[in-house]
């Protein structure tokens, strides 16, 4: 209130108004307050700095100081443990043992998959699903590939060989993509997947790999058949 300033006011005003308004979207979270935070912290530390050197509000200021820290602590997700960092390695060790670099890759955790040397066509697998269910266009194209084992692996979160629960049915995979990669891909390994990275606690890395052609001979047949 002693230093106003109009065109920050209006500023925060705005980039709260337009973070709040697209935050209910699928796939939105609190990456569009980030600037909001930025500014606002270094406003903050130039009133700690302020008050400390008038010696005013320095009472208000630690109270302040003391409930941003504790509310933050409710929302933080846990430090990654020595163990995500070895489950890690286990991933990385397997995709390099048994992937040539380039090898194209399907799956949620591109960041992986890239650290492992292979290929990513889908960079956000997530945000496509959502384009697919919302129908800004179809399945058809990823389904094609499927068929065809355009993909030299593609890794999963669960195991699609067993029926999804109604979380995974309105968040992950469509349920024609969740038919097909059963039918033309074939479970090679099962790994623990790092804390950080879980949607749900029971999560692993299920990696597929494309099935020889004289098996999924018959599965194209059921897959194309009418339903």
């Amino acid at each position: 209130r002693q230093c106003p300033h109009l065109i920050l006011k209006c500023y925060l005003g705005f980039a709260a108004l337009f973070a709040l308004l697209p935050l209910g979207r699928q796939g939105s979270d609190t990456n569009y307050f980030l600037e909001s935070a930025l500014l606002l912290s270094s406003l903050l530390a130039a009133l700690l700095a302020k008050a400390i050197a008038e010696g005013s509000r320095r009472r208000e200021l630690l109270v302040l100081l003391g409930t941003t820290l504790f509310v933050s602590q409710l929302f933080a997700p846990g430090p990654p443990r020595a163990e995500d960092f070895q489950r890690d390695r286990a991933l990385q060790d397997f995709l390099h043992r048994n992937f040539s670099s380039g090898t194209r890759a399907l799956g949620y955790y591109a960041g992986d998959l890239v650290r492992g040397g292979l290929e990513i066509p889908v960079s956000n697998l997530f945000h496509y699903i959502w384009l697919i269910r919302d129908g800004t266009f179809s399945d058809q194209s990823l389904l094609s590939q499927i068929r065809r084992h355009h993909y030299g692996l593609i890794v999963t979160n669960n195991d699609l060989q067993t029926p999804p629960s109604p979380e995974e049915s309105d968040a992950l995979l469509t349920e024609p993509l969740r038919r097909a990669i059963p039918l033309y891909y074939e479970p090679k390994t099962r790994l623990e997947m790092p804390g950080p990275e879980k949607f749900r606690q029971d999560d692993y890395f299920y990696i597929w790999v494309p099935r020889s052609p004289s098996e999924t001979a018959g599965p194209a047949r059921a897959d194309t058949a009418p339903k």
